[in-house]
Protein backbone atom coordinates (compact mmCIF):
# COMPACT_ATOMS: atom_id res chain seq x y z
CA UNK A 1 0.00 0.00 0.00
CA UNK A 2 2.68 2.51 0.79
CA UNK A 3 4.18 1.63 -2.33
CA UNK A 4 0.93 2.66 -4.35
CA UNK A 5 0.71 5.57 -2.40
CA UNK A 6 4.24 6.62 -3.14
CA UNK A 7 3.58 6.11 -6.59
CA UNK A 8 0.52 8.05 -6.90
CA UNK A 9 2.30 11.32 -4.64
CA UNK A 10 5.00 10.86 -7.57
CA UNK A 11 2.73 10.93 -10.59
CA UNK A 12 0.94 14.34 -8.49
CA UNK A 13 4.11 16.29 -7.84
CA UNK A 14 5.41 15.37 -11.36
CA UNK A 15 2.53 16.35 -12.88
CA UNK A 16 2.14 19.44 -10.83
CA UNK A 17 6.26 19.71 -11.75
CA UNK A 18 5.86 19.38 -15.23
CA UNK A 19 2.79 21.83 -15.79
CA UNK A 20 4.43 24.04 -13.36
CA UNK A 21 7.13 24.28 -16.22
CA UNK A 22 5.25 23.94 -19.57
CA UNK A 23 2.91 26.58 -18.01
CA UNK A 24 6.26 29.15 -17.44
CA UNK A 25 7.80 28.04 -20.69
CA UNK A 26 4.73 28.72 -22.76
CA UNK A 27 4.22 31.96 -21.04
CA UNK A 28 7.77 32.95 -21.62
CA UNK A 29 7.84 32.18 -25.44
CA UNK A 30 4.27 34.14 -25.65
CA UNK A 31 5.67 37.18 -23.90
CA UNK A 32 9.06 36.89 -26.11
CA UNK A 33 7.36 36.13 -29.22
CA UNK A 34 4.70 39.16 -28.97
CA UNK A 35 7.49 41.54 -28.41
CA UNK A 36 9.97 40.40 -30.84
CA UNK A 37 8.71 39.67 -34.29
CA UNK A 38 6.57 42.78 -34.16
CA UNK A 39 9.52 45.25 -34.11
CA UNK A 40 10.75 43.27 -36.87
CA UNK A 41 7.50 43.25 -38.91
CA UNK A 42 6.96 47.21 -38.22
CA UNK A 43 10.68 47.93 -39.24
CA UNK A 44 10.76 45.41 -42.23
CA UNK A 45 6.83 47.09 -43.38
CA UNK A 46 8.66 50.74 -42.79
CA UNK A 47 11.09 50.08 -45.17
CA UNK A 48 8.63 48.42 -47.58
CA UNK A 49 6.64 51.56 -47.30
CA UNK A 50 9.99 53.64 -47.72
CA UNK A 51 10.97 52.20 -51.25
CA UNK A 52 7.12 52.19 -52.37
CA UNK A 53 7.09 56.04 -51.65
CA UNK A 54 10.80 56.40 -53.36
CA UNK A 55 9.12 54.70 -56.01
CA UNK A 56 6.27 56.77 -56.87
CA UNK A 57 7.87 59.77 -55.66
CA UNK A 58 11.32 59.97 -56.72
CA UNK A 59 11.10 57.35 -59.76
CA UNK A 60 12.39 60.60 -62.34
CA UNK A 61 15.34 61.49 -59.99
CA UNK A 62 16.13 57.94 -58.78
CA UNK A 63 17.71 55.53 -60.77
CA UNK A 64 16.55 51.79 -61.15
CA UNK A 65 19.88 50.28 -60.32
CA UNK A 66 19.49 52.24 -56.73
CA UNK A 67 15.85 51.25 -56.16
CA UNK A 68 16.69 47.77 -56.49
CA UNK A 69 19.80 47.72 -54.22
CA UNK A 70 17.47 49.64 -51.52
CA UNK A 71 14.91 46.61 -51.96
CA UNK A 72 17.79 44.01 -51.84
CA UNK A 73 19.56 45.82 -49.06
CA UNK A 74 15.63 45.97 -47.39
CA UNK A 75 15.91 41.80 -47.72
CA UNK A 76 19.12 42.00 -46.15
CA UNK A 77 18.01 43.90 -43.51
CA UNK A 78 15.08 41.59 -42.78
CA UNK A 79 17.12 38.18 -42.79
CA UNK A 80 19.77 39.60 -40.63
CA UNK A 81 16.82 40.27 -37.66
CA UNK A 82 15.72 36.67 -38.59
CA UNK A 83 19.49 35.49 -38.01
CA UNK A 84 18.97 37.29 -34.31
CA UNK A 85 15.67 36.33 -33.56
CA UNK A 86 16.86 32.65 -33.84
CA UNK A 87 19.60 33.36 -31.73
CA UNK A 88 17.40 34.51 -29.19
CA UNK A 89 16.08 31.34 -29.59
CA UNK A 90 19.22 29.22 -28.92
CA UNK A 91 19.77 31.32 -25.86
CA UNK A 92 15.86 30.53 -24.33
CA UNK A 93 16.35 26.55 -25.19
CA UNK A 94 19.82 26.73 -22.70
CA UNK A 95 17.69 28.44 -20.17
CA UNK A 96 15.23 25.82 -20.34
CA UNK A 97 17.84 23.15 -20.22
CA UNK A 98 19.14 24.60 -17.07
CA UNK A 99 15.90 24.68 -15.85
CA UNK A 100 15.04 21.01 -15.95
CA UNK A 101 18.09 20.10 -14.75
CA UNK A 102 17.63 22.10 -11.90
CA UNK A 103 13.87 20.07 -12.09
CA UNK A 104 15.02 16.97 -12.05
CA UNK A 105 17.67 17.24 -9.04
CA UNK A 106 15.11 18.22 -7.00
CA UNK A 107 12.31 15.78 -8.02
CA UNK A 108 15.22 12.75 -8.33
CA UNK A 109 16.58 13.60 -4.94
CA UNK A 110 12.92 12.87 -3.37
CA UNK A 111 12.18 9.72 -5.68
CA UNK A 112 15.54 8.27 -6.05
CA UNK A 113 14.34 4.78 -6.59
CA UNK A 114 11.77 5.91 -9.48
CA UNK A 115 15.04 5.46 -12.48
CA UNK A 116 12.49 6.04 -14.83
CA UNK A 117 12.90 9.94 -14.44
CA UNK A 118 16.12 9.87 -15.82
CA UNK A 119 14.90 9.01 -19.06
CA UNK A 120 11.94 11.45 -18.86
CA UNK A 121 14.49 14.08 -18.37
CA UNK A 122 17.03 12.70 -21.00
CA UNK A 123 14.28 12.90 -23.58
CA UNK A 124 13.35 16.34 -22.70
CA UNK A 125 16.78 17.67 -23.38
CA UNK A 126 17.22 15.80 -26.41
CA UNK A 127 14.37 17.73 -27.59
CA UNK A 128 16.16 20.79 -26.95
CA UNK A 129 19.08 19.56 -28.19
CA UNK A 130 17.01 19.09 -31.85
CA UNK A 131 15.73 22.54 -31.48
CA UNK A 132 19.45 23.75 -31.12
CA UNK A 133 20.55 21.93 -34.21
CA UNK A 134 17.16 23.27 -35.88
CA UNK A 135 17.53 26.92 -35.11
CA UNK A 136 21.27 25.93 -36.01
CA UNK A 137 20.33 24.49 -39.52
CA UNK A 138 18.16 27.72 -40.34
CA UNK A 139 21.08 30.00 -39.44
CA UNK A 140 23.10 28.28 -41.62
CA UNK A 141 21.06 28.63 -44.29
CA UNK A 142 20.51 32.32 -44.55
CA UNK A 143 23.77 32.70 -44.15
CA UNK A 144 24.17 30.94 -47.30
CA UNK A 145 21.51 32.60 -48.95
CA UNK A 146 22.95 35.66 -48.29
CA UNK A 147 27.21 34.79 -48.98
CA UNK A 148 26.11 33.19 -52.08
CA UNK A 149 22.73 34.90 -53.71
CA UNK A 150 22.03 38.00 -52.48
CA UNK A 151 25.55 39.87 -51.22
CA UNK A 152 26.93 39.17 -54.70
CA UNK A 153 23.73 40.42 -56.45
CA UNK A 154 24.49 43.52 -54.66
CA UNK A 155 28.00 43.99 -55.81
CA UNK A 156 27.17 43.03 -59.00
CA UNK A 157 24.18 46.12 -59.39
CA UNK A 158 26.16 48.41 -57.61
CA UNK A 159 29.07 48.14 -60.33
CA UNK A 160 28.81 45.27 -63.01
CA UNK A 161 32.11 45.58 -64.40
CA UNK A 162 34.34 46.20 -61.32
CA UNK A 163 32.59 43.86 -58.41
CA UNK A 164 36.03 43.16 -56.32
CA UNK A 165 35.86 47.38 -55.91
CA UNK A 166 32.23 46.64 -53.95
CA UNK A 167 33.14 43.83 -51.41
CA UNK A 168 30.14 45.40 -49.23
CA UNK A 169 28.26 43.05 -45.76
CA UNK A 170 31.80 40.57 -46.05
CA UNK A 171 32.49 40.97 -42.19
CA UNK A 172 31.75 37.44 -41.91
CA UNK A 173 34.70 36.56 -44.39
CA UNK A 174 37.05 39.51 -42.53
CA UNK A 175 36.32 38.29 -39.24
CA UNK A 176 37.48 34.76 -40.12
CA UNK A 177 41.43 35.46 -40.65
CA UNK A 178 42.42 34.27 -37.75
CA UNK A 179 42.39 30.40 -36.98
CA UNK A 180 42.10 30.43 -33.72
CA UNK A 181 39.66 33.30 -33.37
CA UNK A 182 37.67 30.55 -35.77
CA UNK A 183 38.50 27.76 -33.02
CA UNK A 184 37.53 29.69 -29.95
CA UNK A 185 33.70 30.75 -31.38
CA UNK A 186 33.15 27.12 -32.66
CA UNK A 187 34.19 25.91 -29.10
CA UNK A 188 31.67 28.70 -27.37
CA UNK A 189 29.15 27.96 -29.45
CA UNK A 190 29.19 24.38 -29.26
CA UNK A 191 29.05 25.19 -25.65
CA UNK A 192 25.15 25.59 -26.09
CA UNK A 193 24.79 22.38 -27.78
CA UNK A 194 26.47 20.35 -24.84
CA UNK A 195 24.71 22.43 -22.01
CA UNK A 196 21.38 20.08 -23.20
CA UNK A 197 23.34 17.05 -25.22
CA UNK A 198 25.86 15.94 -22.67
CA UNK A 199 23.50 15.63 -20.01
CA UNK A 200 20.96 13.48 -21.77
CA UNK A 201 23.56 11.73 -23.17
CA UNK A 202 24.62 10.95 -19.32
CA UNK A 203 21.25 10.70 -18.07
CA UNK A 204 20.72 7.35 -20.65
CA UNK A 205 23.98 5.86 -19.05
CA UNK A 206 23.25 6.07 -15.30
CA UNK A 207 19.94 4.67 -15.79
CA UNK A 208 21.84 1.77 -18.01
CA UNK A 209 24.21 1.17 -14.91
CA UNK A 210 21.13 1.62 -12.33
CA UNK A 211 19.76 -1.23 -13.72
CA UNK A 212 22.94 -3.56 -13.23
CA UNK A 213 23.32 -2.86 -17.04
CA UNK A 214 20.09 -5.88 -17.55
CA UNK A 215 17.48 -4.40 -19.95
CA UNK A 216 15.84 -7.79 -20.03
CA UNK A 217 14.94 -7.22 -16.19
CA UNK A 218 13.25 -3.95 -17.32
CA UNK A 219 9.72 -3.56 -17.27
CA UNK A 220 7.90 -2.86 -20.43
CA UNK A 221 7.33 0.86 -19.68
CA UNK A 222 10.97 1.39 -18.83
CA UNK A 223 12.19 -0.80 -21.46
CA UNK A 224 10.48 1.20 -24.06
CA UNK A 225 11.01 5.29 -22.86
CA UNK A 226 15.13 3.81 -22.95
CA UNK A 227 14.88 2.68 -26.20
CA UNK A 228 13.19 5.91 -27.53
CA UNK A 229 15.54 8.01 -25.08
CA UNK A 230 18.37 5.93 -26.57
CA UNK A 231 16.93 6.77 -30.25
CA UNK A 232 16.59 10.36 -29.70
CA UNK A 233 20.15 10.79 -27.91
CA UNK A 234 22.02 9.29 -31.33
CA UNK A 235 19.97 10.70 -33.65
CA UNK A 236 20.87 14.35 -32.43
CA UNK A 237 24.88 13.98 -33.27
CA UNK A 238 23.99 12.01 -36.70
CA UNK A 239 21.81 14.84 -37.84
CA UNK A 240 24.66 17.43 -36.70
CA UNK A 241 26.89 15.52 -38.77
CA UNK A 242 24.58 14.98 -41.49
CA UNK A 243 24.37 19.08 -41.39
CA UNK A 244 28.18 19.47 -41.19
CA UNK A 245 28.94 17.48 -44.13
CA UNK A 246 25.94 19.14 -46.65
CA UNK A 247 27.16 22.51 -45.60
CA UNK A 248 31.18 21.36 -46.73
CA UNK A 249 29.59 20.32 -49.85
CA UNK A 250 27.83 23.41 -50.39
CA UNK A 251 30.68 25.89 -49.63
CA UNK A 252 33.25 23.44 -51.67
CA UNK A 253 30.70 23.08 -55.05
CA UNK A 254 30.07 27.32 -54.74
CA UNK A 255 34.00 28.07 -54.30
CA UNK A 256 33.35 29.25 -50.73
CA UNK A 257 37.43 28.57 -50.13
CA UNK A 258 38.25 30.84 -53.42
CA UNK A 259 35.91 33.56 -52.03
CA UNK A 260 37.49 33.59 -48.77
CA UNK A 261 40.97 33.71 -50.25
CA UNK A 262 40.00 36.66 -52.49
CA UNK A 263 38.47 39.02 -49.35
CA UNK A 264 41.14 37.62 -47.52
CA UNK A 265 43.46 39.22 -49.37
CA UNK A 266 41.83 42.27 -50.74
CA UNK A 267 41.42 43.37 -47.07
CA UNK A 268 45.22 42.99 -46.25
Amino acid sequence: MENIVSKNQLKNLLGIFFGFVSGFLFYKNISKSSKSPTKVDEKVFKQSKLIKERKHDNLEKMGKRELVVDIHVAEYNSMRRETELLIDVENRLVNYGVLILGGLLTVYSIFSTETYLLLIASMLLSSISWGLVETEVKIHDIGNYLRNKLIPRIQKITDEENVDKYLVFQWSFSRNRNIFRILLRGITGMGKFFVSFIPSVLLCVIFYIENESNITGMDPFERTIFIVSALMVVAVPSVLLLNIISNLITSLRDGGWKKYIRVSKSNK
